[in-house]
């Protein structure tokens, strides 16, 4: 029992390890044994022999010239197995539900498709009275929660096509003007999040954020959405925090770095 204990205890040690030389990498940097003793508090012998079974897994390598330590290529064949036998669908399935769980309203998941935004997954909220809305659907970018924000970080001509394509009003509410929908569009990527306020349709209100992947591109967005009268102004920059952070937690399980989540 002892000595599982010890292995246990030692794996973790090694994995931290691993986290350190990953981090430093994220950063453009090959770290040395000494900082990377430094940045773990384990001291440099223990350090050197838990580096040596990841080496010989080839999970980290050591330059010969420098003795600097990088990833090794392992971790690109793991990662790439692993971005291959997921989607975001069912990555983002069950932090929607803690969402819902959390908020009370419907949550959804959605992806561009041109100058709309599709809705590929919904959890609905438990209440009586909710939005009404279902999977497949399209809706434009530019009135929808998720779509300002799928359209906040897609190429200026994406932009464009939406103002070719014609911003017509869906409510009296909606933007319909395009340096007004471009200055949506930056206070949205400023701030992390999007709202619709009564854009899309009368009497509701969403807030939307964006899930990044392993390369720092946004490729979908989730929204809480509900009745007005349950989600009034005073209270969307609370809900606005608690979907950036499930977003957030999307965007780490397909392998977003911290820093493009800043």
């Amino acid at each position: 029992m002892t000595a599982s204990r010890n292995q246990s205890s030692s794996l973790r040690r090694a994995l931290d390890l691993l986290g350190v030389v990953a981090a430093a990498c994220e950063r453009g940097h090959s770290p040395t044994l000494t900082e990377i003793a430094a940045a773990s508090g384990v001291n440099r012998s223990t350090v050197s022999r838990l580096l040596q079974p990841l080496a010989e897994a080839r999970l980290v390598e050591q330059d010969e010239d420098t003795g600097r330590y990088r990833l090794g290529p392992q971790t690109a064949r793991l990662g790439q197995i692993y971005l291959e036998h997921f989607d975001v669908h069912d990555v983002a399935e069950p932090v929607l539900r803690t969402l819902v769980a959390e908020t009370q309203e419907t949550a959804h998941l959605g992806v561009r498709d041109g100058v709309d935004v599709v809705y590929v997954d919904k959890v609905e909220s438990p209440l009586s009275v909710r939005t009404v809305s279902r999977i497949g659907s399209r809706q434009p970018l530019y009135s929808t929660a998720m779509g300002k924000m799928l359209l906040a970080h897609s190429d200026t001509s994406v932009l464009d096509a939406v103002v070719q394509h014609g911003m017509q009003a869906r409510t009296e509410y909606t933007i319909v003007e395009p340096e007004a929908l471009r200055a949506e569009m930056e206070r949205a990527r400023a701030e992390g999040y999007a709202i619709d306020d009564q854009e899309n349709e009368c009497e509701i209100r969403c807030v939307g954020a964006p899930v990044f992947d392993h390369r720092g591109d946004v490729v979908a967005a989730i929204s809480i959405s509900g009745p007005a009268t349950r989600m009034p102004l005073d209270r969307l920059g609370g809900l606005a925090s608690v979907v950036r952070n499930a977003a957030a937690e999307i965007s780490r399980r397909l392998g977003a770095s911290e820093e493009a989540l800043r």
